[in-house]
This record gives structure tokens, C-alpha cells and sequence, in this order.
């Protein structure tokens, strides 16, 4: 095959092309390069009368060249961008490299230097390559070639691409700079804003902390900061105050640990030394975000944790800042409520000690009352906490009030400590109907106790609500009574709740005898119905039970199911085995229902289920690491 002569570009042609390249670099911020790059090679092309030149950057990581652009005419960037110089067997390339010099294949088909199956896919028969050198380092190539042709490169052609090469080198070279400027300033910018949220972060905690903050203040201005959902919880993982984005559906609302697990509680409890700790995600518990951990430190305790949820955007230190302030606020507020609540509280426990001795005038009650801002009309219901072995942690009337909530900013319950017992008194005014009070009271003191943890070795007791203040010794007497009854009948190791309503009348019996006792007056009041050996007794037995409860022959057959003639027969069929008139003395009546308590006390099975509550033992951060939670 013939060799091409390469046409010599003009003094004017090449002036014009470097005016051209000129004008771009001055003009160009060079955000993009590879346009600057497609100028240069179409100006190369142009001069060189050349149907291909491609430019190949420096791959600083491997050492290889990727091509980058190629002149526009053919459009050949894509297919380009796919090409890789300098593997180990391209001599072209290497030589170029170490000799900085141009380097040109007559013959590239046949030339060992070449990699012949690349030259046989593009069809090269001549190709010329060219060092693009900055300072001493070669960073690219600039690769001219005809397409099925042969052809000469001179050395004038050669020193005219050098040229080039040394534009496009000096291109490069300008868009590093530009690109490291860029860089700084949009790190400084984002470092000035970062500050500048800082400051008015800093500046909106501190006067909410002058102002006296709530929590929910807090969390609100954390979400509204951060752009993430925010809560609080206590060290019990109680929510106490949430927040979600703007414009955000309730799903961004953190639940964390509203439902916790054992792999919460470990992360957890591996934080409680750290001033904050990025946690998650569980993608077993269905939570598959991260969150952002702060402790709320009270006097060396974790009082309980403020928690960012992430949302569209990664965790940043400015999060962090904002988590540890923000916690740090929030136990500054918590100390300064619990130096003033703790002043008032004492006067809510004497004066809660005053009613429960019942020792003072009515004008007395009535005045400080009054002071207190405490309704000296509203129904209330005495509950009393007592440990069941000598030792055993019970929780205080403030834990307990502070759980229970407050009715137009006054606590719903106030109380004291007496003889090792916790006594609260709880406003029922407002809520359940009068007949379920103390049914709701108990509900609500079971889960106060749960969510502190205490409920496993206590009995709790509930009484029957009073219309005054003045009732308050009167249901203070009767929860001793049912104490009493729970811890001598029940459960004495502890973990029970029983209502008065539970054991009515009774009380008055079963605080008073043994077990031993009472067992022995079953058996000498029922006789051989009190064992149920039969299917026969243990259907009379049920009879009685539900007809005690309901005093009516008609209300028990349609509660059992079965005909009222039915009841009849086996409540007369008691009579004939116990001599007790069931169905017509009071006091037979009497009798029979402190009998049928006992053994349903003792776990008997006559239909109207157990007497009381089982409390369990909850699953808690302290129940897990054996630490006591803080007040």
C-alpha cells in the first residue's frame, strides 16, 4: 500500500486554530472539559487534513489511559470513552510514555508496538501518538489517524500536535484549578452556613432555656432545624414529646423504641457513656433507618435520650451538634422543673399525709385546698403500693404522678410515703363512668407500674372512690384492708393488684385471718362442694358463684345458659349439703360468698375468672443491664 504525502497546514490555518483554542480557554470556565478537548482534536484534524484524532487522560489510580473525547465530525465520543491505552502488551503507548516524545506507526497493522486486534477493529493503517505533558509527567495522549489509509506524519506535524498537546495539557490543568477553586469555596460557603445554623440553633436553645422551655418545644425546633423527625423518651423508653418533618405524612414521627426489643435495648445501653451514637438500622424489627442517639444526663444518671430520625439526607456533624445541645438543654430544663416541683410536691405530700389521718378541720382542708389548687369536690380513689418482702423497691408517689398526667395543669395524683407503703390519691372526676372507676384506676396504676419497672414484688391495692376529701381516711382504711387480703391470700411474694370492688365485703375477713384459717373455714362452710371432684359439684359450685354475684335466678341461668329451674335445683342442692339458704338468708348468703371468694382467691375456676391482677415484670433498659433507672 502506498504512503500517503500529509498536507502541511498554512502559517494563517494554524494561527487561526490557536486563536481559536485561544479564545476557549480564556472564555471557558471549563466546567465541562470534554468540549474543550472535542475544539482541540477538530483543530488537530483540521490542520493535519486527519480523518480521527482522540485525547486519553491519565487514570491516576490504574496508570492507564481512558479516552475521553474525539473530534466531533465523526461523533465518536461514546465509542471512544471505551478505549484503554497502556496495558501491558500496547508498546505504542509505552513508548510515548518514556520517551515524551511523538511516536508514529507507518505500518500499524504490522508494527510490533501496536496491539494489532485494536488497530484491526479501527481499521488504522498509519497513527500517530503525542504526549500531552504537565511539568514532567506524562497526564495524557493525543492519538491522530487515518482511516484505511497510509500515511506520512513529518516532523512539522509532529511539533504542530505537540503544540496542541500542550493546549489541551494546559486545559487540564485550568479545570484542576478551577474545580479545586470551586471546591473550597462550596466548602466554605457550606462550612459558613453550617455556622450560621449553628448560631441561631444555639441562639433559639438558649432563649427557649431563659423562656423555660417544654420538651416538646424542644423536639419541635430540632425537626424544624434538622429537616428530621425528633423525640424524647425516658430511660424507661417512655415517649414524652415527638416531632415530625414539615410537610412530612406521621410515618416520620420517630418510633424507635415504642415497641422495644433486645437489640434496641444492647445499642442502647452501649451509648449511656457517650455524649451521642448513631444506632441502626433493624432491618429484623422493621426499622430501616438510622437514629441518632443523645443521653440526657441528670446528676451522672441517663435521665432518658433525645433521638433524631434520618431522613433524605445523611447524618453530619452539624446533627450531632445540634443532638448533644439539645439533650443538654433538656436535662438543664428537667433540673430546674425538678427543683421547683420538688418544693411544691412536699406540700402535696403533707398535705395528702393530713387527709389520710383525717386530723384537721374541714376549714382547714377547704383553705389549703384552695392553696394548692387541688378541687376539694372531685371524686378520688386511694391506691396504696406496698413492697411484698422486706426490701423490695417500690416506686414513689411523684414516679407514679408524673406518669398518671395532670387535669388543667394540676397533677391528677397526689401522695405520701407511710409505714413503707406509697399511698396515692387519684382524681377520677373526669373520664370513666362512676360504676368503673376503680376498674380504670386500677388499669392505669398497672401500667404506671409497668412502665417504671416495679411491677414484679409489690402489692398494690385500689379503693372504692369518695365524693370528698373528707372520704379520704375512710379509703385509706380500705386499701390497708385489701392489701392485707392480697398479701396474705394472693400472692405474698408479690406482683398483684386487687381492687375493694374485688373483694367487696370480704376485706374485712380475709385481712384479719391466716391462710390456714381461712382455708379451714371453706371447708367447714362448704363441705365436700368446696374440693369439685365431680363434674356435678363443679356445676353447683359455678351456680353459686355466678348466682352470688348477681343475686337473681334469672340474670344467673341466662348468664350460664341453662334454665332457671336449673338454678334452683343446685342451689338447693348447697342447701342440702351446707345447710346455708342461699337462695333467701342474707346471711347464708354472706357466708357463701366469703367462702366462694377464698377459693377463687386461691385460683378455683367457677367462671368469673380471677380475683385480682398478675403483674409482670416489663422489659426495660434497667431490667436488661441491672442499672436503676434515675428519678
Amino acid at each position: 500500500m502506498a504512503t500517503e504525502p500529509r498536507p502541511v497546514a498554512t502559517y494563517v490555518d494554524v494561527v487561526h486554530a490557536f486563536q481559536t483554542v485561544a479564545e476557549a480557554l480564556t472564555l471557558s470556565e471549563t466546567r465541562e472539559l470534554d468540549p474543550l478537548l472535542r475544539l482541540i482534536a477538530d483543530q488537530v484534524c483540521s490542520l493535519l487534513n486527519a480523518d480521527r484524532c482522540s485525547i486519553h487522560l491519565r487514570d491516576v489510580n490504574a496508570g492507564l489511559y481512558r479516552g475521553q473525547a474525539a473530534n466531533s465530525s465523526l461523533g465518536m465520543d461514546d465509542r471512544v470513552k471505551r478505549l484503554v491505552l497502556g496495558m501491558p502488551a500496547d508498546g505504542f503507548t509505552r513508548e510515548i510514555v518514556e520517551t515524551k516524545r511523538p511516536v508514529v506507526l507507518v505500518n500499524a497493522m504490522s508494527d510490533p508496538r501496536a496491539v494489532r486486534s485494536a488497530m484491526q477493529e479501527w481499521n488504522t493503517n498509519s497513527v500517530m501518538g503525542v504526549p500531552m505533558i504537565l511539568g514532567e509527567e506524562v497526564i495524557g495522549l493525543v492519538i491522530v489517524d487515518d482511516a484505511g489509509r497510509r500515511c506520512e506524519y513529518s516532523p512539522e506535524a509532529q511539533e504542530l500536535t505537540m503544540a496542541f498537546a500542550g493546549l489541551a495539557a494546559s486545559a487540564i490543568a485550568q479545570a484542576q484549578l478551577n474545580t479545586k477553586l470551586r471546591s473550597t469555596l462550596e466548602t466554605v460557603a457550606r462550612q459558613n452556613r453550617m455556622l450560621r445554623r449553628a448560631n441561631a440553633l444555639e441562639d433559639e436553645l438558649s432563649a427557649l432555656l431563659i423562656d423555660g422551655s417544654s420538651l416538646q418545644g424542644t423536639v419541635d425546633l430540632v425537626a424544624r432545624t434538622t429537616g428530621r423527625p425528633c423525640a424524647i423518651y425516658t430511660a424507661e423508653l417512655r415517649s414524652v414529646a415527638t416531632a415530625h418533618v414539615q410537610g412530612e405524612p406521621s410515618r416520620m414521627i420517630v418510633r424507635l423504641f415504642d415497641s422495644p426489643a433486645k437489640p434496641l435495648l444492647e445499642a442502647l445501653a452501649e451509648i449511656n457513656h457517650k455524649p451521642s451514637e448513631i444506632v441502626g438500622p433493624f432491618a429484623a424489627l422493621g426499622l430501616h433507618n438510622r437514629y441518632l442517639v443523645a443521653p440526657i444526663r441528670r446528676r451522672d444518671a441517663v435521665w432518658g435520650y433525645l433521638v433524631i430520625g434520618e431522613h433524605a439526607t445523611r447524618f453530619g456533624a452539624l446533627d450531632g451538634a445540634i443532638a448533644r445541645r439539645a439533650a443538654r438543654n433538656v436535662a438543664v430544663e428537667l433540673s430546674v422543673q425538678q427543683r421547683a416541683v420538688g418544693d411544691r410536691w412536699e406540700a402535696y405530700e403533707s398535705f395528702a399525709a393530713a387527709l389520710i389521718k383525717g386530723t384537721h378541720s374541714e376549714e382547714w382542708i377547704t383553705t389549703r385546698a384552695e392553696y394548692l389548687q387541688v378541687a376539694a369536690d372531685g371524686r378520688r380513689i386511694v391506691c396504696a403500693i406496698a413492697p411484698a418482702g422486706e426490701g423490695a423497691p417500690i416506686p414513689t408517689a411523684a414516679e407514679l404522678s408524673e406518669l398518671l398526667g395532670t387535669v388543667d395543669g394540676r397533677p391528677r395524683a397526689i401522695g405520701t410515703s407511710i409505714d413503707g407503703m406509697t399511698i396515692l390519691l387519684l382524681d377520677v372526676t373526669a373520664g370513666s363512668p362512676k360504676g368503673t372507676q376503680s376498674i380504670t384506676a386500677a388499669r392505669e396504676l398497672e401500667a404506671a407500674l409497668q412502665r417504671l419497672g416495679r411491677a414484679a414484688g409489690v402489692v398494690a391495692a385500689v379503693s372504692r372512690p369518695s365524693s370528698s376529701l373528707r372520704g379520704i381516711r375512710a379509703g385509706y382504711e380500705e386499701v390497708l384492708q385489701v392489701a392485707e387480703s392480697a398479701r396474705r391470700h394472693v400472692a405474698p411474694a408479690g406482683g398483684v393488684l386487687l381492687t375493694s370492688q374485688d373483694l367487696g365485703v370480704g376485706r374485712l375477713f380475709l385481712s384479719t385471718v391466716s391462710p390456714e384459717q381461712a382455708r379451714r373455714f371453706v371447708s367447714e362452710t362448704l363441705g365436700e362442694l368446696a374440693e369439685m371432684k365431680t363434674k356435678k359439684t363443679r356445676e353447683v359450685m359455678s351456680t353459686l358463684a355466678g348466682f352470688l354475684t348477681t343475686r337473681s335466678v334469672g340474670q344467673t341461668a341466662k348468664q350460664l345458659e341453662i334454665h332457671e329451674n336449673t338454678v334452683r335445683y343446685r342451689l338447693a342442692r348447697v342447701e342440702a349439703e351446707t345447710d346455708l339458704d342461699v337462695l333467701l338468708d342474707p346471711d347464708d348468703q354472706m357466708t357463701a360468698h366469703v367462702a366462694v371468694l377464698i377459693l377463687r382467691i386461691g385460683g378455683a375456676d367457677l367462671g368469673g375468672g380471677p380475683v385480682g391482677r398478675r403483674l409482670e415484670p416489663a422489659v426495660t433498659l434497667s431490667a436488661l443491664t441491672g442499672a436503676d433507672s434515675p428519678g
